[in-house]
């Protein structure tokens, strides 16, 4: 007699996406949704009821809103794909960490609202220098750091490292722009300006900081349950550590491809709350690359 062994389950993570990822009209997308329903039964604050009213893409993309937007949606899906599941890793990109150390036991999911409530107005607030942010694609970060170097462009900071070969840079606007024909002369590279708010991630940003460092201090951080890299250091860190990096990231670059390798050495699927499913394509190719190399 042949006894078939069960399958061991299968390790995933959980992906929390950062600004962008967000749709628009999230009440007309989830009408008639259980989730939706849940949502609403557990919240009214007047913010959540707003980013689920109709509103247009302008105004949608407006940081204030955005983020807000964001988080609903990604409180949305977590209601729809993950119920009471336990990910093994959990990880957040920018602004999306803030829901993912929710979904990492560190936060309650009210207490990560009254941060991204926070965060949003801080980073709206800060944005008085006309600032923005670019892609370059297909080139190292140490290639964009020898570029930068060389150019020596002031206002214009390293922003997102994402990938091998996916760095967004973040500044002035006249920075930006005056970088756009340096890389997009360099042979196989392309570069696009991404449609945000301000120079995020930069030292544009400090005030913002100092005033979401205001709003953290009176919120309670727990010691985290599940394994949730940082997008400082690609590393775990203690509730204490978590409310240090969380003020600082407004400020730091992401690093995202440190996160990643955490990723792909703990888990072998993702379930990411969007349905753009940027950050999984980006892990899927990591998986591949990685797996390349063994």
């Amino acid at each position: 007699m042949t006894i078939t062994q069960p399958h061991a389950p299968r390790r995933v993570s959980a992906l929390c996406p950062g600004q962008g990822s967000q749709s628009v009209n999230l009440g007309h997308t989830w009408s008639g949704s259980e989730s939706l329903s849940g949502l609403e039964g557990d919240y009214s604050e007047p913010h959540v009821r707003a980013a689920l009213s109709e509103t247009d893409t302008r105004e949608q993309r407006q940081t204030r809103n955005a983020q807000i937007a964001l988080w609903v949606e990604q409180a949305l899906w977590r209601r729809e794909v993950l119920s009471d599941r336990r990910p093994n890793v959990v990880a957040g990109h920018s602004t999306g960490e803030v829901y993912a150390l929710h979904l990492a036991g560190v936060l309650s999911e009210s207490d990560s609202l009254d941060v991204i409530d926070g965060r949003s107005r801080a980073m709206a607030e800060a944005v008085r220098v006309p600032g923005t942010m670019m892609a370059v694609l297909g080139f190292t970060y140490d290639g964009v750091r020898e570029v930068l170097e060389q150019a020596a462009i002031a206002d214009l900071w390293v922003a997102n490292v994402n990938s091998d070969k996916q760095v967004v840079l973040s500044g002035t606007t006249r920075a930006v722009e005056k970088a756009l024909p340096i890389f997009d002369a360099i042979d196989g590279v392309r570069v696009k300006v991404l449609d945000t708010g301000g120079a995020f991630h930069t030292p544009l940003m400090e005030e913002a900081r100092s005033t979401f460092e205001d709003v953290l201090s009176d919120v309670q951080f727990r010691e985290p349950t599940t394994c949730m890299p940082s997008n400082r250091d690609g590393r775990e860190h203690t509730a204490v550590e978590w409310k240090t990096l969380l003020a600082e990231q407004v400020t730091a670059p992401v690093r995202w491809d440190l996160c990643m390798k955490v990723i792909v050495d703990h888990t072998e699927s993702d379930v990411e709350l969007s349905d753009k499913m940027t950050l999984s394509r980006l892990v899927k190719r990591e998986r591949k690359n990685t797996e390349g190399d063994e």
